[in-house]
């Protein structure tokens, strides 16, 4: 049966016979193999059921062995081209001839034998080139050095402003095979202050001739040979050297400074070579006698009295004691002292931040309760609290708008701030806290922001008695006859405080009782402090305040009330008496007030 895939049902497309196994096809039928194959799958996977079949690890083997001989023929294509190019860079830097020097680029000074670099002290003595400097001596070169005179050990001249010392060189001829090509360019790359700079070589003579820089010969080496420079050099030849540079450097000229300006060179150079002790001539004041007593150790005649480098390095750093040796060490002290004083003054720095830190501090507990200062400068959220019964205060002076308009501004000014700072002082020995000022009205509150019981109204009373006497003996600067009274009104109740605002915070009160001290103080008299009933019966708590019944008063919103004066206490004094402010005074404490005007 075959299904077919159009109409979706079986049909026969085949008979098979299993005893005979016979297979026979109808005519006309064929089998629809998925896939629009034409013909069966294979009964076994190409690969095999496991993937194992050779005919598949043969193609993966084939592939493997590939992708390895490829990858082994790049990278030696690549090392090749790595050595092509480091061999084709060393060929170029030997086949450089630009050490290679032509006669007459080399001038030859006749006459002139050692001698400081030019600027130190200039030589009299006649420039001829190199090329004519061997003609001039009778042979086509400058090889041959017997028709110079005795006296002269080395030849010097002048290659391309550079004065450099001449040395012959033993070869008939020069062939510029690789190893000698090889050993030039390790000559050529050697620098340092210890070693002889190769400078170049001139090879178109018929002797060549090597160009060097001049260095300064011991006594004792000079008599062995005429040319300095093939003499063999020993290490107290080395010390002698290290003390004519000493003298150049104190001196700071060319070696024999000093002889040189009384006599030639040659007549220094034979004095040099008897060994009868002369040698460069050094004042005491040029020197510590430390280094100078060093350098006379340094050239003596006898080279067994010469001392070693590691006894001339112990003798400088002792006499170099405090100093700097070299730059690096120079950078390091000054590293130190820089750190060092650094610390000091971030020590300092922090000092003081502390102390303004402090002031900060203590200028913001003016402006906010302590508490709450605390809170906001710490980051926290002042959360608005709600105060079961504190005690309010509130006064005002009598005739303020008449007396500002007899005042100037500036008179008014000075007036607030001697009044206040007086308030300021009194509050300072209570347990309250100042809440604002507006113009000529003065707030203060006790109980918040820390509960004290029932205290609070003892504490608004004692002050506001306090107050009312300092008033009756103030006087103003610019008003001397003026005496000026004040209204002062108490109430006790609860009420709601919290900071509000982000720039320029107010510690703020809100609640009935606020509006009710209010109404105390614009309903009372002057010279006198009015107390509500509820004050009234915290005071009798304490029976230290004699209260007059003033009787029904009425306040706006909340209709007759009974009210009381307070007039004294038997209680002693909480605070020094009030010093009297004159005119002429100054005022003791600063204030900061909000504004003015009412």
């Amino acid at each position: 049966l075959d299904l077919d895939p159009i109409n979706g049902k079986f049909s026969v497309v085949a008979h098979y016979s299993g005893v005979h196994k016979e297979y026979a096809a109808v005519h006309g039928k064929k089998i629809h193999w998925p896939g629009g194959r034409e013909e069966p799958p294979p009964d076994v996977p190409p690969c095999g059921f496991l993937g194992n079949s050779t005919d598949c690890l043969g193609n993966v083997s084939t592939i493997m062995y590939t992708l390895f001989g490829l990858g082994l023929f790049l990278g030696l294509v690549f090392l090749v081209i790595c050595l092509l190019q480091k061999q084709m860079k060393l060929s170029k830097e030997l086949n450089n001839m630009s050490w290679r020097v032509r006669p007459d680029d080399v001038l030859i000074e006749m006459g002139g034998m050692f001698g400081s670099k030019g600027g130190l002290q200039r030589l009299d003595v006649e420039n001829i080139s190199l090329q004519q400097f061997g003609i001039h001596s009778g042979r086509a070169s400058i090889a041959s050095f017997t028709s110079l005179p005795p006296q002269v050990y080395t030849t010097i001249g002048q290659f391309k402003g550079e004065r450099v010392a001449i040395k012959k060189v033993n070869v008939k001829k020069v062939d510029l095979t690789p190893q000698l090509l090889w050993e030039i360019k390790q000559a050529r790359d050697v620098s340092h202050e210890n070693t002889v700079r190769f400078v170049g070589a001139c090879i178109d003579l018929p002797r060549p001739t090597v160009l060097i820089q001049l260095l300064w010969i011991a006594p004792e080496l000079l008599p062995l040979t005429s040319i300095p420079g093939c003499c063999p050099a020993t290490q107290r030849g080395d010390v002698y050297s290290f003390g004519i540079i000493l003298e150049e450097i104190v001196n700071r000229g060319g070696p024999y400074q000093e002889a040189r300006q009384q006599m030639d060179v040659h007549t220094i150079l034979h004095k040099v070579r008897q060994c009868n002790g002369f040698r460069p001539l050094i004042r005491e004041r040029e020197c510590p006698p430390d280094l100078l007593e060093l350098m006379e150790k340094c050239w003596a005649d006898n080279q067994e009295e010469r001392p070693t480098f590691s006894t001339i390095r112990s003798n400088i750093r002792t006499i170099m004691k405090g100093f700097c040796e070299n730059l690096m060490d120079d950078l390091l002290n000054r590293m130190e002292q820089y750190a060092n004083n650094l610390e000091s003054l971030v020590e300092e720095k922090t000092r003081q931040l502390s102390l303004e830190k402090q002031r900060t501090e203590e200028l913001l507990y003016q402006i906010l309760p302590r508490p709450v200062a605390q809170q906001l400068m710490a980051g926290d959220l002042v959360e608005p609290e709600e105060f079961s019964s504190v005690t309010i205060y509130f006064s005002d002076i009598v005739g303020f708008t008449e007396l500002c308009a007899r005042s100037s501004p500036m008179d008014v000014v000075n007036f607030l701030n001697d009044l206040y700072s007086t308030f300021d002082r009194i509050i300072g020995f209570y347990d309250v806290y100042k809440v604002e000022t507006i113009g000529d009205a003065y707030l203060v509150v006790s109980g918040l922001p820390e509960p004290n019981g029932d205290k609070h109204a003892r504490e608004i009373a004692l002050m506001a008695l306090d107050i009312l006497q300092a008033v009756s003996s103030f006087n103003l600067r610019h008003k001397p006859e003026y005496k000026i009274q004040i209204r002062i009104g108490m109430h006790s109740g609860s009420v709601c405080a919290g900071v509000v605002g982000k720039k320029m915070p107010h510690y703020c009160l809100f609640g009935d009782t606020v509006n009710t001290a209010s109404r105390m103080e614009s309903t009372g008299q002057p010279g006198k402090i009015h107390v509500s009933s509820a004050t009234k019966a915290i005071l009798d708590k304490f029976g230290t305040f004699q209260m007059e019944h003033r009787g029904d008063v009425e306040l706006k919103g909340k209709g007759t009330v009974t009210t009381y004066w307070l007039n004294s206490t038997t209680e002693g004094e909480a605070r020094p008496p009030t010093p009297q402010i004159l005119a002429t005074d100054e005022v003791p404490f600063p204030l900061l007030f909000a504004g003015m005007g009412k």
